[in-house]
């Protein structure tokens, strides 16, 4: 009796021991995170908000036929603007720009044609795979102020 007591209490122990040891506990999640490449080139993007020093004046600067614009971020750095369903004047291209994209410091960055004379950085303040945030500081000589420009776009 004995013998099946402490053959008993050592199968129960080796199950506790080895049911607690899965390879499911190695703290590493079954999704990889994205690099903000990957999440920037999965899809294009279509702009919700724009923001002036905070006010949103979407409305004010942008169109319903321009709202409906897909913005495509391409994995070799190049870019496109799509009309989207909606064209602002019939006779309109479908794409309505394109060029180079670019990030900088440690894809914090988004640059819009980079090492050219139009280039422009933005500061990433949000990217995941739904939404994209970026926001530009412009200082205005002419009222010798700094004006924050914002964008919100969304997954399309």
């Amino acid at each position: 009796m004995n013998f099946k007591k402490s053959l008993l209490v050592l199968t129960a122990s080796a199950v506790l021991i080895f049911s607690g040891c899965s390879k499911d506990d190695d703290n590493s999640s079954s999704t990889p995170t994205q690099t903000n490449l990957q999440l920037l080139t999965a899809h294009g993007w279509r702009m919700t908000n724009f923001y002036v020093n905070g006010i949103d004046v979407t409305s004010t600067y942008y169109t319903a036929c321009e709202l409906d614009n897909i913005l495509t971020f391409n994995a070799d750095y190049t870019y496109v603007e799509d009309e989207g369903a909606t064209k602002c004047n019939a006779s309109d291209p479908q794409i309505v720009d394109s060029g180079t994209w670019g990030f900088g410091n440690n894809q914090t960055i988004l640059i819009y044609a980079p090492g050219t004379p139009s280039e422009a950085d933005f500061n990433i303040t949000q990217l995941n795979a739904n939404n994209l945030k970026y926001q530009e500081t412009y200082f205005d000589s002419t009222s010798m102020t700094n004006i924050v420009y914002q964008v919100s776009l969304i997954k399309n």
